[in-house]
């Protein structure tokens, strides 16, 4: 019949150009005289159908991928085979991707309908994952302020997506890192990247530490450059053991962070603390402000005073700053406001004389010597201080005790001698005079007096009668007349009978 592929001579049935069906076959032959026909059956079967396919041709050969499962049509419980390689489950068809090598595969299925078998297949790719690598240029980053970004290295293939966990400030797209604005903490960074077939992550990690905590400060913010001036001491708070610096002219210590005030240069300056925790390193710094003292000088017009009593203050002369306060020992009278000196007032001595005074931000003090020296001294008299102006009359002896090598000095009317103080008595005219020393020690000079006087000589005159008297035995005495001065004593040589009350002679 028509559909069955047959060859009339031989009877050869080709199979799979025939339709299926069943035939009966009649063969037809003769022995030359007779003929006759014989037949039989055959049926052609119809092939099982059935097709697969996974669920795209690619696959790429990730870690985590899922097995590649088949999806069959058509006759199942067939067989799955492939080249090697390719990790696949020949029952379900299901290919284990990650396990299997990069290639392109045929899978064969192999199936039955319980009368014949066929076999179809599809194709699948396992690809191959694209390769890159990330790193930083150290693991630890410090949080400063003034840190710069940390920039990542890739190797393999560029172009992917960098990501992490929130507080990491990281650039998407360069996988740059901006320190200063994350937040301390350890971060995973990944990096998603594609070969326009398949994708891959890879990753690394970053610590972003926390910065060490220190302050510092000073009792203050200025200090005056005295020369008795202490150290400032800093106060240091959080992590110890930094070094301390600062600009030339400040005398500092580094170690402690202790300032040498008195030998520091006057200024304001910045003085740097750099400190680590064994992991980061910062700086923190305050201010401190050097101040230069005030200038001021004091000088009196001497070095020595003589404690006269007649004696002026001594006066002090005052340079630079003003308005200041004098003062001294016990026994220096001094006025505190003006620093001028009672010298009469004061005890004899040396004096050391102190000025304090301030700018208003800084005080000083500065001083000078005054020296209160005591007056020296003499003493000076006469042996009487009544001398009578005789003719014959010696001149008045000084007595002078102390200090010698003096002047003497009187009034006119008196003839005094300059050098030794006596007085020519009978020389100087009647009166009272005060009689001047003037002397000195060599610093202090001073004068002291006595007086001395001249007496006036009483006056009286005497007169007998008569010049002449003759010695009768009847003759009376001889009287006399004395005018003046009265209730003196008469005297004259042996011989001559005299009353020495009245002035009688017999």
């Amino acid at each position: 019949a028509t559909g069955l592929s047959l060859n009339a001579a031989s009877g050869s049935v080709d199979v799979k150009s025939s339709t299926a069906g069943t035939y009966r076959v009649l063969y037809t032959f003769s022995d030359g005289s007779c003929s006759d026909t014989t037949s039989t059956y055959i049926v052609i079967k119809p092939l099982p159908v059935a097709s697969i396919s996974y669920s795209a041709l690619d696959f790429c050969r990730k870690l985590d991928a899922d097995s590649a499962r088949i999806t069959q049509v058509g006759v199942a419980g067939g067989v799955y085979s492939s080249a090697t390689g390719l990790l696949l489950n020949a029952a379900s068809g299901s290919v284990d991707v990650k396990s299997s090598t990069a290639g392109t595969y045929r899978v064969l299925y192999t199936f039955s309908d319980g009368s014949c078998s066929d076999t179809t297949s599809t194709y699948i790719v396992i690809k191959p994952l694209p390769v890159a690598g990330i790193s930083y240029s150290a693991l630890n980053f410090c949080r400063k302020l003034d840190a710069d970004s940390a920039q990542v290295t890739v190797t393999g293939t560029t172009g992917g997506t960098f990501s992490s966990l929130a507080g990491l400030s990281l650039n998407a797209a360069s996988g740059s890192i901006d320190v200063k604005s994350s937040t301390a903490g350890t971060y995973r960074v990944l990096y998603t990247f594609s070969d326009g077939s398949c994708s891959d992550t890879t990753s690394t990690y970053i610590v972003i530490k926390p910065l060490p905590v220190a302050g510092i400060y000073y009792s203050a913010l200025n200090f005056c450059r005295t020369l008795d001036a202490d150290s400032a001491r800093i106060t240091q708070t959080g992590v110890a053991g930094g070094v301390y610096s600062s600009a030339t002219g400040l005398s500092l210590n580094a170690a402690s962070g202790s300032i040498d005030v008195k030998s520091s240069t006057a200024g304001t300056y910045r003085v740097l603390y750099a400190f680590s925790d064994g992991s980061c390193s910062d700086t923190t710094s305050t201010y401190i402000v050097i101040q230069p003292l005030p200038v001021a000088g004091i000088s009196y017009s001497a070095l020595n005073f003589c404690r006269k009593l007649d004696a002026d203050s001594a006066h002090v002369t005052v340079t630079g700053i003003t308005g200041g306060t004098f003062s001294s020992v016990a026994g220096l009278s001094l006025n505190a406001a003006s620093g001028s000196v009672d010298v009469k007032g004061s005890t004899a001595g040396t004096y050391r004389v102190l000025y304090t005074f301030s700018d208003g931000s800084c005080s000083d003090t500065t001083s000078t010597y005054i020296v209160i020296k005591p007056l020296p001294v003499a003493h000076i008299a006469y042996s009487a201080l009544d001398f009578c102006r005789k003719l014959d009359a010696d001149s008045a002896k000084l007595t002078q005790t102390g200090v010698t090598g003096g002047v003497y000095t009187s009034a006119a009317g008196l003839s005094l001698n300059a050098a030794s103080g006596s007085v020519d008595v009978k020389s100087s005219s009647v009166g009272t005079y005060r009689v001047l020393y003037t002397f000195s020690d060599g610093d202090c000079s001073d004068t002291i007096s006595t007086y001395i006087v001249i007496k006036p000589l009483p006056v009286a005159g005497i007169s007998y009668s008569a010049l002449n008297f003759c010695r009768t035995l009847n003759a009376d005495s001889a009287k006399i007349t004395q005018t003046g001065v009265a209730g003196g004593v008469y005297t004259s040589t042996a011989g001559l009978s005299l009353n020495a009350a009245s002035g009688s002679i017999d």
